[in-house]
């Protein structure tokens, strides 16, 4: 394909999606496995460095109530974590830490994020000058 064909007719045509959506899984299931507040967690993860650290700065961020800008600045990887859950509309689950059990979540934000993906690229087809031909055929 040319350099200047548009990505949504390079994802509409080959059925694939961008590979920051695999990356937001991964970060969400990584997630799963460092909060420990889940029955399904193993309370030997509790000790593992990265679930302590995890802890700390969950601990840091609440009790201080940062801003976004804040956040991002200071914890990058938490703030875009905070963000995958807002935009799947999982805030609380975020929040609380609570939810059913890890593979009902990894499911579930799976889902979401192909949804979001699918509406956006629907939305670039209808609203891209360049799409006119393609939204035909």
């Amino acid at each position: 394909m040319k350099r200047s064909t548009s990505n949504y007719m390079v994802y509409g045509e080959t059925g694939v999606t961008p590979i920051s959506i695999d990356i937001e899984e991964k970060i969400v299931n990584f997630w799963t496995r460092i909060s420990s507040n889940n029955n399904n967690n193993n309370n030997n993860n509790n000790n593992k460095q990265s679930c302590l650290i995890y802890h700390k700065i969950n601990n840091t961020c609440m009790c201080q109530n940062l801003n976004d800008s804040t956040l991002k600045a200071k914890y990058p990887w938490y703030f875009v974590l905070k963000s995958i859950f807002i935009n799947c509309w999982l805030f609380e689950i975020w929040r609380t830490h609570n939810y059913p059990n890890a593979k009902w979540l990894k499911l579930s934000i799976k889902q979401k994020l192909r949804d979001i993906f699918i509406n956006e690229w629907f939305s670039s087809i209808e609203n891209s000058n360049k799409g006119l031909f393609y939204r035909i055929f």
